[in-house]
């Protein structure tokens, strides 16, 4: 299965997810059965943080995070910036603005968003920052624990 993990440097000041090549999983859901068509994103390192990102109104930035099967839920969050960055999460599917099946959507104002020990469904969690206005200086980190 080929992978790609973005190497984040932590003295790094600016990350532009467009310089990453993408990632398009290919692999089972945990039920045996096959996780659909494949979806491009940027592949996150657990416990690296994405720096400086920013999108346009109604634009959307796509991530993804592979859970090693030892992992039972993972954790995200943004931080900084200006605007309003929207945080969502689904396991197995890209999330939806507005969806109410997201796995976590907080829909809070401005920059600061939380998704807290989402317990894991999925092999592949995707993550998903949705510009409800424009926003820049964005910050995002995932992790999960063994």
């Amino acid at each position: 299965m080929p992978t790609y993990s973005p190497t984040i440097a932590p003295s790094s000041t600016t990350t532009d997810p467009t310089k990453f090549s993408t990632y398009s999983p290919s692999v089972k859901a945990s039920s045996g059965s096959s996780a659909g068509p494949a979806l491009e994103c940027i592949q996150l390192k657990n416990g690296n943080e994405l720096l400086d990102l920013a999108a346009g109104q109604g634009d959307t930035l796509e991530f993804c995070l592979l859970l090693p099967p030892g992992a039972k839920s993972a954790t995200c969050r943004i931080h900084q910036g200006q605007g309003d960055a929207d945080l969502m999460l689904k396991y197995g599917t890209k999330p939806q603005p507005g969806d109410l099946d997201n796995d976590c959507y907080p829909y809070r104002w401005g920059n600061v968003e939380y998704c807290f020990d989402v317990q894991r469904t999925d092999q592949i969690l995707y993550i998903s920052l949705f510009g409800w206005a424009a926003f820049q200086g964005v910050n995002l980190i995932c992790f999960y624990s063994e």
